[in-house]
């Protein structure tokens, strides 16, 4: 009746219930996050090919091509930040997450442990998420996994609990990717009001992910 026409009124109210999720709820993607990296990309670029041993800048258009799954052209930069950066844990951590996501277990598994005991905490438990594809894709010996479950669990983040379930669940260890899932789901409910909005779509994931998984009480652990 406002607006004269059904498309018109579907679209403002599409618009309002975008404005009210950006600003508390968190379920939707920042539609505008993608311009904004594009533009920060465009200058990254141009920083770089003026100074190339400006390792800061190589990490972070490492960092944003990897957001963009473009893991192939993000490692030149992440290797020449990672050997201007040997004792920087985050610079190690890109690097290691990038050579697993190209296919290089090893490789990955070496940068990835350097990035951890350089500095336990980086990332808050981000590595073991790699760390755990690396060595069960390559089929390696998983005697750590249960340690580096206990780590992520210990860091209490909702996006990486979930992060780390999906991986273990990918591979069949469902018993491991159900407490995950539980741990995530938990957080997010103990998480403060101010910081739900954050962890809120992980929180969602969880949940549904225990929904399509149930545990049986028999199952044995592979």
């Amino acid at each position: 009746m406002l607006f004269g026409n059904p498309v018109t009124a579907i679209l403002f109210v599409a618009f309002i219930y975008l404005i009210v999720d950006r600003r508390f709820i968190g379920l939707l993607p920042d539609f505008t996050r993608p311009l904004r990296r594009k533009s920060r990309l465009r200058q990254l670029r141009s920083t770089v090919a003026l100074n190339p041993a400006n390792a800061s800048a190589q990490l972070e258009l490492g960092q944003l091509l990897m957001e963009r799954k473009r893991y192939r052209e993000a490692l030149p930069f992440l290797q020449q930040a990672g050997k201007k950066l040997e004792d920087h844990a985050s610079a190690q951590y890109y690097l290691g997450a990038d050579l697993v996501r190209v296919g290089e277990m090893d490789a990955g598994r070496e940068v990835l442990e350097k990035a951890v005991a350089l500095r336990p905490n980086v990332q808050y438990g981000e590595p073991f998420i790699y760390l755990a594809e690396a060595a069960l894709s390559a089929g390696n010996n998983t005697a750590e996994l249960p340690e580096w479950v206990q780590t992520v669990v210990q860091y209490g983040n909702v996006e990486v609990c979930y992060r780390m379930g999906r991986v273990l669940q990918q591979y069949g260890y469902k018993a491991e990717a159900h407490r995950l899932y539980s741990e995530a789901l938990n957080g997010y409910k103990q998480c403060p009001t101010f910081a739900r909005k954050t962890s809120r779509r992980w929180g969602l994931l969880a949940w549904l992910a225990l929904k399509r998984m149930p545990l049986p009480a028999q199952y044995v652990n592979k």
